[in-house]
């Protein structure tokens, strides 16, 4: 979502134009036996989620995820 917002607010880009001031911390870490009642937070407050098994990565969950899960239900 942040690069996509970059790219729209700012008019001119080039190939070499540094990606750190667009990362965000990972302040959304979870286990993949975390509850969604623990992780709902997280995304509702823009932070994609950050998925760990066994202390590795596996996975992002995003907004849009949480989203496209729902309106699939209804």
């Amino acid at each position: 979502m942040d690069l996509l917002n970059h790219l729209l607010d700012t008019y001119e880009h080039s190939q070499d134009e540094p990606i750190d001031s667009l990362v965000q911390n990972a302040r959304a870490v979870y286990p993949t036996e975390a509850s969604l009642d623990n992780a709902m937070p997280s995304p509702t407050d823009g932070y994609a989620l950050m998925i760990v098994q066994e202390g590795k990565p596996s996975g992002i969950l995003t907004k849009i995820d949480v989203l496209d899960f729902v309106a699939g239900k209804i």
